[in-house]
């Protein structure tokens, strides 16, 4: 019920994500079905791919971005 009252209130400035709307199993889910589009396209290589479905399989969505120049870190 907090969700959907969140929907309405003018002070929410975007929508939910998905994973508090639908819950987290079928956010990971929804992202596993990304990467493979993503690998059958060959928008990613077979590394990347590994890696990103193996940071799935631990519950991680996001892929850890490596600082590049000018933005710190190195």
């Amino acid at each position: 019920m907090y969700d959907a009252a969140r929907l309405i209130t003018p002070h929410e400035s975007r929508c939910p994500p998905l994973a508090r709307l639908r819950g987290r199993r079928a956010a990971l889910e929804a992202a596993e079905r990304w990467r493979v589009g993503l690998r059958l396209h060959g928008r990613i290589d077979s590394e990347t791919y590994r890696l990103r479905m193996g940071r799935l399989a631990c519950g991680q969505r996001t892929v850890e971005r490596k600082a590049g120049p000018g933005q710190g870190g190195g």
